[in-house]
């Protein structure tokens, strides 16, 4: 494979198919939501999510269509090629809400974890003291 150079920048470009499942991935994280959430949401399988995710497989068109989808039902826009040679997710004032919700209810915090590796996270303080 040969790497592209970005015009404006000057760096090796990320091949589209790899910026599509970053910003999949992205919005995925951002939203809350599980490798499983997505697949429920999508009726894509949580396996096949998993292995686009690392790299194993590349998704089909119409699995990337099922998943941006579901994805912009909950509120997010991707934009390909925006700023040219890149992506840009845009997230709804509700799925931003939402998304901020999750986070204070501790849900994110104890998924934060690479999927299939390591400890889960701590809970979060239950007092609005911040953690030293």
């Amino acid at each position: 494979m040969t790497d592209s150079l970005s015009l404006e920048t000057g760096e090796p470009s990320v091949p589209r198919e790899e910026r599509l499942v970053l910003a999949i991935r992205g919005a995925r994280v951002t939203l809350g939501w599980t490798q499983a959430d997505l697949a429920k949401a999508s009726g894509v399988s949580e396996v096949t999510i998993a292995r686009m995710e690392v790299g194993m497989i590349s998704p089909r068109l119409s699995t990337f269509l099922k998943l941006r989808s579901a994805l912009e039902k909950a509120g997010v826009e991707i934009v390909d090629n925006d700023p040219v040679d890149g992506m840009t997710i845009r997230f709804s004032a509700q799925a931003t809400s939402e998304s901020q919700a999750r986070y204070r209810g501790g849900r994110i915090l104890r998924n934060a974890r690479v999927e299939g590796r390591g400890e889960p996270l701590p809970a979060p303080p239950t007092s609005g003291e911040p953690k030293e």
